[in-house]
């Protein structure tokens, strides 16, 4: 059965102006939505910049491309690390003449196999080539073995049909363990938390009406809930959720998480939940880095990294970036300008609050700490003492 794609307008339109600046070859990466056993929605492409060792692609004596394969991949994970929830690495694209994209699809195809066995779960299985002479179109089929296969395609002004979900995750996650927390098993601990609240949740309005859970779209719940297509809906999330803390000395993890995710407006109410849910994941995993930050009364508070969301100039998509402690928008900015191959990045869309760790002050917790080793180690002095006692008046009497 031949594979069958839905590309943006948008995405000819870029195609078709590499070929009017006279661009002979870029290769990048192609965003979009996957849909099971659907057409998948082909929605942006980002070049590949140039890195120190050089460019990204060359020709090679004019015939064959040469690819800088780990720098690829590597552009290829940092892409996947800045998108929000919904949209993924794709597959790969190039611009080049017909006859050297034929002569090198088998160098293509196997920078992107090393690219879907980094991308956990990867969607990456397309290549989309844009002929430097004429910007016409071909989108190829890299799923199986082999060579590519022929993919049907269909051009038409897919930005109109996508939805951007947001939600704001109240988030209040106790952190078991010893004091204070030790990184890892606390940050299982907290991922776990927010997956077991997460498996309840629901779309609904800002109002809290839930969407019909049943409904085959977005747009016919959107109707039956008497709402605009475009939203705005969050997640409605069902019971406390699952980690529960009892040992005296634990940290809890507080704050309000910023989520989203860009679906199309036919898609079921479960896959659209499902896309919005996914970034909340994100938002906590990227996140959770603890930093030292400063001491109140009996507690220490910790904080983490904050996320900011920004704009693609065009279509409907927005990446999210991690701002580190001290960072402003404009290092954020121009972090993610360096991955979009230098384009153009709109104004803040939300730039949330930093989670908090609340712990006891560790000089207490240690303090607690010596204490309760010094007491076990009297406890055992003075029993071996005992023994020793008896053993020694055993001894003599019975001489």
């Amino acid at each position: 059965m031949v594979r069958s794609v839905h590309i943006d307008a948008g995405v000819e339109a870029y195609a078709q102006g590499c070929t009017r600046l006279g661009f002979i070859l870029q290769v990048g990466f192609i965003l979009g939505r996957p849909q099971p056993g659907g057409k998948d929605l082909l929605l942006a492409l980002i070049p590949t910049p140039d890195c120190e060792a050089g460019p990204a692609a060359r020709l090679d004596g004019k015939t064959h491309i040469t690819l800088d394969a780990d720098w690829v991949v590597e552009h290829a994970l940092q892409l996947s690390r800045i998108l929000i929830g919904g949209i993924h690495v794709l597959g790969m694209f190039v611009v080049a003449p017909a006859a050297v994209f034929e002569a090198s699809s088998t160098i293509v195809t196997g920078v992107l196999r090393d690219v879907q066995s980094e991308l956990r779960g990867s969607h990456a299985s397309l290549v989309l080539h844009a002929d430097a002479t004429s910007g016409a179109l071909t989108a190829r089929d890299a799923s199986g073995p082999g060579a590519l296969k022929p993919c049907d395609h269909r051009v038409s002004a897919l930005a109109e049909q996508m939805v951007t979900l947001q939600t704001r995750y109240a988030l209040d996650c106790p952190l078991p363990g010893p004091m204070p927390p030790p990184y890892k098993p606390a940050r299982r601990a907290v991922l776990a938390d927010v997956a077991a609240r997460l498996e309840g949740a629901v779309l609904a309005t800002s109002e809290g009406r839930l969407l019909p859970p049943g409904a085959a779209s977005l747009a016919e719940a959107g109707a039956a809930a008497g709402l605009t297509p475009a939203g705005p809906w969050t997640l409605a999330l069902h019971g406390p959720g699952g980690v529960r803390a009892g040992a005296p000395g634990v940290a809890s993890l507080r704050g309000v998480l910023d989520a989203r995710a860009c679906v199309g407006r036919r898609e079921g109410v479960a896959a659209a939940r499902d896309a919005l849910a996914a970034d909340v994941r994100a938002g906590v995993a990227a996140r959770l880095a603890p930093e030292a930050r400063g001491r109140e009364g009996g507690e220490a508070t910790l904080g983490t990294l904050r996320r900011v969301f920004l704009a693609l100039p065009e279509g409907p998509l927005a990446v999210a970036e991690v701002l580190r402690f001290g960072e402003g928008e404009g290092v954020a900015l121009a972090r993610l300008q360096e991955v979009l191959g230098g384009a153009v990045v709109a104004e803040a869309l939300a730039l949330d609050a930093p989670l908090e760790v609340t712990r006891y002050v560790p000089g207490q917790a240690l303090r607690e700490s010596r204490n309760e080793y010094a007491m076990r180690n009297l406890i055992i002095a003075s029993v071996l003492l005992m023994i020793i006692f008896v053993l020694y008046m055993t001894y003599f009497h019975g001489r």
